[in-house]
């Protein structure tokens, strides 16, 4: 057994590292919670040789992206906090890939899931009706512009969580014995669906329905959906950038003309690329998104972008608003590329080649089919928003792959073959 004032020393330790500096709160946090679990589990851990392969390749990313911090444009301090994070977030979705789940308590974690997902679907329907009656009846002034735009942002982050937890909750309820079972877990499973449907994010709907194909036909051919996933990730981080930068803008900006999101992420994309194009072996280096030359000023006050497109091929706000990069190209595929270069992205394609080659190991054909919907699910809203390095998006990942696991225990339970 491990002393509980051990535990109580790594916690007593990340406080004193978050009180010494800030930026470090979230590796502190981490390292206060990992570390302890770690040492209570590390001999169940250890057990766990069939997922060594994936072990292996996100210990090899881990190394290119401390690498990519020796050259990065952020001051010192911040790389090492980034790299850390990362790192620690490494460690825990290692910990959620070895960690030993149990029939009986995966089956109660996927049923708490199921209240859980419910309640946020039907929260996200009150907010979408709340939202609609204040619009129609309530004009908005100038000075609630910027409350309107944070409310109109809240329903994402829920929205993407609903698309991903479909899966596992659909895998679970196909696995019911009975029809009253059955039916017990697919009520929360539509709501939860329904809920993406409603929440009016459009990322979400389009991710779930890309999952929902993908888990579909990887019921039949596993191996070409694995296939397919490596081509397209592939694509994006190792040609993509080239194809875009020397290639004609016109006709991606006219096909996304009626939606000014997508044809500011064309945009952001068409700049990462240019950036790559400058620094396309080593990248610009780790975090450097955030401090890319130009990377925060306007499109419009930008002449070296200008002769890429004309101004009436860019619709009003994107025109008027719209910055080269807000922080991050809202693409994980392009980010890695952009600063980590080709070590990382190889790396990164490795670390997904092994996970896909872990799904496709898989003895039961319906747990393959979730495993990649819950991946193509994951990595359409990967490619389309977010930074690679955020922490509630990295969390996101690392839930994915619990849940997943816990659905698979569940559903093997269920079927009486654990």
């Amino acid at each position: 057994m491990i002393p509980a004032a051990l535990v109580v020393l790594f916690v007593a330790a990340g406080l004193i590292a978050v009180a010494a500096e800030p930026n470090f709160a979230t590796p502190a946090a981490l390292a206060g919670v990992l570390i302890p679990v770690l040492l209570l589990r590390r001999r169940a851990l250890a057990k766990a040789s069939e997922a060594t392969p994936v072990l292996i390749a996100l210990a090899l990313f881990v190394a290119t992206v401390w690498a990519a911090a020796f050259w990065g444009l952020a001051g010192p301090l911040d790389l090492a906090e980034r790299a850390g994070k990362i790192t620690l977030f490494a460690l825990a979705g290692g910990i959620a890939l070895c960690l030993p789940v149990s029939g009986r308590g995966a089956v109660t974690v996927l049923i708490g899931l199921a209240l859980g997902a419910t309640a946020v679907a039907l929260a996200l329907a009150e907010n979408s009706l709340v939202g609609a009656l204040a619009d129609l009846f309530v004009p908005a002034e100038a000075g609630e512009l910027e409350a309107i735009f944070i409310r109109a942002n809240l329903h994402k982050a829920p929205a993407v969580f609903l698309a991903l937890v479909f899966f596992p909750l659909a895998l679970l309820a196909l696995s019911a014995r009975g029809r009253n079972a059955g039916l017990a877990i697919w009520a929360p499973a539509g709501v939860t669906a329904a809920g993406v449907a409603i929440s009016g994010h459009e990322t979400a709907l389009l991710a779930l329905a890309a999952g929902a194909s993908a888990a579909g036909l990887a019921y039949w051919t596993p191996r070409l959906v694995g296939g397919l996933v490596l081509l397209t990730v592939g694509f994006l981080m190792f040609a993509a950038p080239s194809l875009l930068h020397n290639g004609d803008l016109k006709p991606l900006l006219d096909a996304t003309r009626a939606s000014t999101s997508l044809q500011h992420r064309v945009l952001i994309a068409d700049f990462a690329a240019a950036r790559i194009a400058e620094k396309p072996v080593l990248g610009w280096g780790l975090d450097s998104a955030r401090a890319m030359p130009d990377g925060s000023k306007n499109i419009a006050e930008t002449p070296s972008r200008l002769a890429r497109f004309a101004v009436d091929d860019l619709t009003p706000k994107v025109w008027s608003r719209g910055q080269n990069m807000p922080l991050h190209p809202h693409n994980m595929a392009l980010q890695i590329r952009l600063e980590l270069g080709l070590p990382g992205a190889a790396a990164a394609l490795i670390l997904l080649a092994a996970g896909v080659a872990g799904v496709v190991r898989l003895q039961s054909a319906r747990g393959r089919a979730m495993a990649f919907g819950m991946m193509a699910t994951y990595l359409a809203i990967a490619c389309v928003s977010y930074g690679a390095w955020q922490s509630w998006w990295m969390s996101v990942l690392i839930l994915t792959v619990l849940l997943g696991r816990c659905a698979l225990a569940a559903s093997a339970r269920l079927r009486g073959t654990s």
